[in-house]
């Protein structure tokens, strides 16, 4: 199971909300979950909630990402205490082929995957969120966040994305 956590507008709390229902899965199956953040950042917010810092830059799994393994992949996640394996990794579209064959990887590898998601930039990549089995929209309780979440809804369906797989959280 992979569920896509997006902001609406930043600030929204989107990262927290990928980390506690990250946490939240791992204690009701009793087993870890990773926690995926695609960023534009060298280290993205997650590990700085997290207070965790990365041994191996994941840009060296790019270079073998025909031939990566689960071993290999495992080697660039890092574990939290909370039951997290995190794994931070560059968003670009020069880089969206290896993103999916990463965070389907992942899939396999773990019960269920979080992915922290970027907020406006969601509908620009698409064939990330077509391997998500369930779309968050984290949305603050003021109107420009709620018109911002109607905005990325209906771009979500008018890409044809199933309006039930795309929900709501409000923070």
């Amino acid at each position: 199971m992979l569920i896509s956590v997006c902001g609406t507008k930043g600030g929204t709390g989107k990262t927290f909300t990928a980390i506690n229902i990250a946490a939240t899965l791992s204690k009701e199956k009793g087993r870890k979950i990773a926690l995926a953040e695609l960023t534009s950042q060298a280290r993205g917010d997650a590990a700085y909630f997290l207070d965790l810092n990365f041994e191996r830059s994941v840009d060296n799994l790019f270079k073998f990402i025909e031939h990566f393994d689960e071993d290999m992949l495992r080697g660039f996640l890092v574990s939290h205490s909370s039951g997290i394996d995190l794994l931070s990794v560059p968003l670009s579209r020069e880089l969206v082929h290896a993103d999916i064959k990463i965070l389907s990887a992942l899939k396999e590898i773990y019960p269920a995957v979080v992915l922290d998601f970027c907020g406006a930039q969601m509908t620009q990549y698409p064939k990330i969120l077509d391997i998500s089995d369930i779309i968050l929209l984290v949305i603050n309780p003021d109107v420009p966040s709620v018109k911002r979440a109607r905005a990325d809804s209906d771009a979500l369906v008018a890409l044809h994305f199933s309006p039930e797989k795309i929900k709501a959280v409000i923070n």
